[in-house]
């Protein structure tokens, strides 16, 4: 079947649609608007915040992440779309490298889960330091069987750290241990949402043009 047929037969659809009581044209046309919404308002990253009321309890607010929300809104947008999206070659080769995309910027920031170990060992009770911090000098190893996953801002992530042993017989004594903490992660998670939330704003943009340029019947009665 021809790229023309398949238009055609796509814009027949809609009589389906209105005999089953279902308009997926106005379906659409709420969520573009949902991404137009998400979109208008300022993109930021979500927080916590907290606050007190009359009687002095503590109370805690999330403010959400606008980045996600808009990426969420447009992601609802490309599902919605799948079986129009597939009948043009062109756009359904654009949602592949899309696809592609996000499994790169996903790669590149994902945290790995891993662990760490002295380096320089001198002797049974100590390692080398570090001149200028004394802390002990360590190798990050991850682990070749380990968890990958991309952690939230609030989630606690292991971070080395120089333990000093107390001995009351001989000399005291460094070792390196692991404490959990929130930040370790901060900067690659947020770099993360702030390119999906580009690369799902580029995707918006060719959603738009299939939509008017592509699909009569939805360009011409996006009220259903």
């Amino acid at each position: 079947m021809s790229e023309d047929e398949d238009k055609k037969e796509f814009e027949t659809e809609g009589n389906f649609a209105k005999k089953e009581g279902f308009s997926k044209p106005a379906l659409v046309a709420i969520a573009i608007q949902n991404c137009i919404n998400k979109m208008s308002v300022e993109m930021r990253e979500g927080y916590k915040t907290y606050f007190l009321d009359k009687q002095g309890n503590a109370f805690v607010k999330i403010i959400p992440d606008t980045r996600k929300e808009f990426i969420g809104s447009v992601l609802g947008l490309s599902a919605l779309l799948t079986s129009e999206i597939n009948r043009f070659k062109e756009v359904k080769d654009k949602l592949k490298v899309f696809h592609e995309e996000r499994k790169k910027i996903r790669e590149k920031y994902i945290y790995k889960e891993r662990e760490f170990v002295p380096t320089l060992i001198k002797d049974k009770k100590g390692h080398a330091v570090n001149s200028q911090t004394n802390n002990i000098l360590f190798k990050t190893i991850i682990k070749p069987d380990g968890r990958e996953w991309m952690p939230e801002k609030t989630d606690k992530l292991p971070s080395p750290t120089t333990k000093i042993i107390r001995n009351l017989n001989e000399s005291d004594y460094k070792e390196l241990a692991t404490i959990y903490v929130i930040g370790v992660w901060d900067y690659e998670i947020n770099r993360y949402w702030e390119e999906i939330l580009e690369l799902c704003g580029d995707w918006f943009i060719e959603l738009n043009d299939l939509i008017t340029d592509k699909i009569k019947n939805f360009s011409g009665d996006m009220t259903g």
